[in-house]
């Protein structure tokens, strides 16, 4: 049996088919929440034995990718790629990609909390209240506002709105 590190916790649960595709193809799932924690918990024989990454958050730097000698790729649960050493994982032949839009859920949701929080102003009444200010804060209606966002980054105007 093949050894998967998952540093997502919410993979199995979100990701039902995958984990289930990746388990009948005799991958054992080993989820943790970081790397860091693999790495301070688990045997060297174990951590050599993985043979991939589903990574989250966590950080891939060369000194943690050459403790993980067995791994062949590394494939980012997300977009952003910044928290792995590209140089190192070729140096150590470790493909390095991404999975475009698995989020694009999460990143609206948090967009349309950032306009609610703008246009509400809660934010700066948050600010006020921690200084002992308790006044009013009118902030923007929502109602006969234009919005735009752009497709170009996986998540658009049309897509916002099915969210909400």
């Amino acid at each position: 049996m093949k050894n998967v590190l998952v540093t997502v916790p919410s993979f199995s649960a979100r990701c039902v088919s995958a984990s289930k595709l990746l388990r009948e193809n005799n991958f054992n799932l080993i989820i943790k929440n970081n790397v860091e924690h693999l790495l301070k918990s688990e045997s060297t024989a174990l951590r050599e034995s993985i043979c991939a990454v589903i990574a989250g958050k966590d950080c891939y730097q060369a000194d943690t990718l050459s403790l993980l000698s067995g791994v062949k790729i590394i494939s980012r649960f997300g977009t952003g790629i910044d928290n792995i050493d590209l140089r190192a994982a070729q140096q150590s032949g470790i493909v390095v990609n991404n999975a475009v839009g698995i989020n694009s859920n999460a990143v609206a949701e948090f967009i349309i909390g950032l306009i609610f929080a703008s246009m509400r102003n809660i934010p700066g009444s948050y600010h006020a209240m921690q200084n002992g200010y308790w006044g009013e804060s009118h902030g923007c209606e929502l109602q006969g506002k234009l919005f735009f966002a752009s497709k170009e980054h996986g998540i658009g105007l049309a897509w916002l709105a099915t969210v909400i």
